[in-house]
């Protein structure tokens, strides 16, 4: 939810030629905290304990939900706040957007890669590469059933 949060400040605050910078930016950073995190906890639980690691994420969790709320705007100074639209204009979007090649590429190769490591159990079928569940899918759609 965080970053979906992010990507609506970026779009007030940023102009569209810079918007897709600032997204990629605001990922990589995300995925470096969430690598710093992990080491930073995984040596508090084996240094202190757990008491200690979880009280102090707890902590900063409250610190930088301070922080946002003291810090963030929803739009940039002098920035123009336009209505809400409808929710037949967010239909209209949604679909025109979803007719675009590249929205539906994203789509399924987030969808697919996130479960790249759990190959589905059908019966009479067996993945050609288990382990990696798109290899599965694509080769079991190619190639047509397993022997």
């Amino acid at each position: 939810m965080t970053f979906i949060s992010v990507l609506s400040i970026v779009a007030t605050w940023f102009p569209g030629r810079q918007a897709p910078v600032v997204t990629q930016l605001t990922g990589l950073l995300g995925q470096l905290g969430q690598v710093l995190s992990a080491v930073t906890l995984v040596a508090l639980l084996h240094g202190p304990g757990w008491t200690a690691a979880f009280g102090s994420a707890a902590a900063l969790g409250v610190l930088v939900c301070v922080l946002a709320v003291a810090v963030l705007r929803d739009s940039a100074p002098g920035a123009v706040r336009t209505a809400a639209p409808s929710l037949r204009q967010v239909g209209r979007d949604l679909r025109a957007a979803f007719r675009h090649p590249g929205t539906r590429l994203g789509l399924w190769t987030h969808f697919v890669t996130q479960f790249s490591s759990n190959p589905p159990s059908s019966p009479g079928r067996r993945p050609r590469r288990p382990g990696c569940w798109s290899c599965w899918w694509s080769a079991s759609r190619s190639a047509g059933p397993a022997p």
